[in-house]
């Protein structure tokens, strides 16, 4: 029954960010507004540069015949405070929007677990998503300008990629319900009409059509059709397939709006749409708006939301090596002796025991030896508070993650100092997990893991040994361990609090990683694995928790993030925080060079062409080689590793986004599968 507040539950509460806008649209210019101090009327862009130029603080909205709230002077419904540069909007929780008062807080008074915005952001909005976006930058003069260059480029590509979804068409299904009350849908295997993968929020609206002859609501001309969001949990062969001529899966459904504990009297006919969650990008505005108001302090090097060392590197004010060559005076040079001895220093007195290097753990008995270039880039994240890890496709990146966080575990100076590792995607973060669970069997259970999911992903079956260690089951089990009757909010808060106390490692997504339950915790240690997945903001997401030592774990050679927004995305916000660092500190980089994945023959080809002919294959040629193998396959030509076949058959591009298939070429290769199975190679 807890309140997800997550804005995936917008068409309970109608409070979504997106959903305030198109409902409120306090942006829009069809809403006059006026100055409470010098009562002038003005446009949006007007009212915004008068009240900062003039230092005016209290602003007025004119009610317009065509919209349905009534609100004059905006003021905070606790204190009546009335200075808009205080003001905040909530965008999630019980409030009806037609009476939108009562959810405008000042700062001092906004309640906790509730997402919320800024008035003057919602005033600019429309602003931003029009205005010409500045470039990302190398280098920038401050915080400031940091955030003034980022945050458009996260408003604009929010709304962007928010209407790309609202103009998917809805699809028709019916809801079916089980004996046991579960409730599924049926699909046929070349369904691609939406995305069913576990985990994703469907919207269901029920067909008109069938709501029969329900009463009316009082105050409305029309019947209200019923709406419910449910995530997909699993999908399942249907039963029957043997007898049909059409494969068809079942797609099981669990209803997430917290007055909706049942869906009896609500199956038959529905369209559904897939929800879009704009939850990332608030918590990325938000970890920016933290980045941005932290003091600049300069005795202040540790208690902020990134130490001041790994702030000044960020913003990329570290001297160049080039600057240090042409300093003639000496001041560049002894800037950046200053900035290495605070490193230093933090990596000395803070972070490590003595003689942690030498001391490293690069080989466990069961679990793997790391190689030379994998200690090589160990010991790095040992000597600095930066550190940037290239892993070329199959050389260990997630391998040598395991290793990174075990020795910090065994060798951080405080046992309070806990371990976020983060990825971009769930299942990264799943394979992290399982890794160092795997590691902890090992050593008998040394390390507390701990694995977060969104609020949405809990629904999805997941692995058995992860599920031990993930929160929400975790959470199940104190509560029946203790036998509580009553599980109240306050309940879960405290059973969270000490589960998360115990723990020395927390896995979860970047944008999972300022969940309100881990929010509030400090990670001194922050590794972020599949980093060049992500753009700059959202691995600022992981690192505003306190962080005084960075491990970035990447390959700028392959996939980087999804932008939508073009001007975004030719501005510079595809750019992986990663890859800006590579650009400033070459230094830091440590590539990882040996693989395991590929035949000599294919990785060749990727060595030369992207790697500059660094990759080295951990498996040799002759390791391959299998006569009897070529002999049952009868390769075509046993003097040439490589087969490529054909297929005329075109890519088709799904229904439910821009992703392509080619059905021929997956049969094909479940064709080659079996065959490589059948002459006796072992999956």
């Amino acid at each position: 029954t807890e309140d997800f507040n997550s804005g995936i539950n917008a068409i309970e509460d109608k409070h979504s960010l997106i959903s305030l806008l198109n409902k409120f649209s306090l942006f829009s210019d069809s809403i006059e507004k006026e100055c409470g101090e010098c009562h002038q009327k003005m446009t949006n862009k007007e009212i915004i540069s008068h009240l900062r130029k003039n230092n005016h603080k209290s602003l007025k909205l004119i009610q317009n015949v065509n919209n349905s709230f009534k609100l004059g002077e905006i003021e905070c419904i606790t204190c009546s405070g009335n200075n808009i540069f205080n003001l905040s909007i909530l965008i999630s929780g019980e409030a009806d929007l037609k009476d939108i008062n009562k959810i405008i807080y000042c700062k001092k008074h906004l309640p906790k677990g509730y997402q919320s915005q800024t008035i003057l952001d919602l005033l600019d909005f429309d602003d931003i998503i029009n205005r010409k976006f500045n470039k990302v930058k190398l280098t920038y003069e401050n915080k400031e300008e940091y955030f003034q260059i980022y945050k458009p480029l996260l408003i604009a590509d929010m709304i962007y990629t928010k209407k790309a979804y609202d103009s998917k068409l809805e699809y028709e299904i019916e809801l079916l319900v089980t004996k046991n009350e579960k409730y599924f849908f049926r699909i046929p295997e070349d369904f691609n009409e939406i995305n069913t993968t576990p985990g994703r929020v469907i919207c269901f609206t029920e067909n008109i059509e069938e709501i029969g002859e329900r009463l009316w609501e009082e105050d409305e001309e029309e019947c209200k059709p019923f709406q419910f969001l449910g995530v997909i949990s699993s999908i399942t062969p249907y039963e029957d397939n043997v007898n049909e001529e059409k494969c068809f899966y079942n797609v099981w459904i669990i209803p997430m709006n917290k007055h909706v504990t049942s869906l009896k009297g609500h199956t038959g006919k529905y369209k559904i749409k897939e929800e879009y969650c704009t939850i990332p990008y608030q918590r990325m505005l938000e970890a920016l708006d933290l980045f941005r108001n932290t003091e600049d302090d300069e005795n202040n090097v540790f208690d902020r939301p990134i130490a001041l060392y790994l702030e000044n590197r960020i913003l990329g004010h570290f001297p160049s090596r080039d600057e240090i060559n042409r300093d003639k005076d000496g001041n560049i040079h002894e800037k950046w002796e200053d900035f290495l001895r605070k490193e230093e220093n933090a990596m000395k007195l803070i972070l490590f025991k003595e003689n942690t290097l030498s001391n490293l753990v690069t080989s466990i008995d069961e679990f793997g030896d790391l190689n030379q270039s994998q200690i090589k880039a160990l010991n790095n994240v040992f000597s600095n508070v930066l550190n940037l890890v290239q892993g070329p496709p199959g050389t260990g990146k997630t391998f040598l993650s395991t290793f990174i966080a075990y020795n910090i575990f065994k060798f951080r100076k405080s046992k309070e100092d806990k371990i976020l590792l983060c990825s971009p995607s769930n299942s990264a973060a799943d394979n992290l997990a399982s890794n160092l669970i795997n590691l902890n069997k090992i050593l008998q259970k040394k390390m507390k893991i701990l694995r977060i999911y969104s609020k949405s992903r809990e629904f999805v079956e997941i692995d058995r040994e992860i599920e031990n260690v993930s929160l929400h089951k975790l959470l199940d089990k104190k509560i029946d361990e203790e036998n509580i009757v009553l599980v109240s909010k306050e309940v879960i808060s405290e059973s969270i609090e000490k589960i998360v106390n115990d723990v020395d490692i927390v896995i979860s997504t970047c944008s999972t990683s300022w969940d309100d339950r881990i929010k509030s915790y400090t990670f001194p240690f922050v590794i972020i694995d599949e980093v060049t997945q992500c753009c700059e903001i959202e691995s600022l997401i992981s690192i505003t928790h306190g962080c005084k030592h960075l491990t970035l774990i990447g390959d700028q050679k392959q996939l980087g993030p999804v932008v939508l927004h073009p001007k975004a995305n030719s501005t510079g916000m595809k750019v992986s925080l990663f890859e800006r660092m590579i650009k400033l500190y070459p230094d830091l980089l440590n590539m990882l060079t040996i693989q395991y994945r590929m035949h000599a023959e294919i990785a060749k080809f990727a060595s030369k062409e992207f790697y500059e002919d660094k990759i080295i294959n951990g498996i040799c040629l002759n390791d391959r080689k299998n006569e009897e193998f070529n002999d049952n396959f009868k390769w075509p030509n046993q003097n040439i590793p490589l087969i490529f076949v054909h297929t005329d058959k075109e890519e088709e591009v799904l229904k439910s986004g821009n992703s392509k298939q080619n059905e021929e070429e997956a049969n094909l290769v479940v064709l080659f599968i079996e065959k490589i199975y059948n002459c006796g190679i072992s999956f």
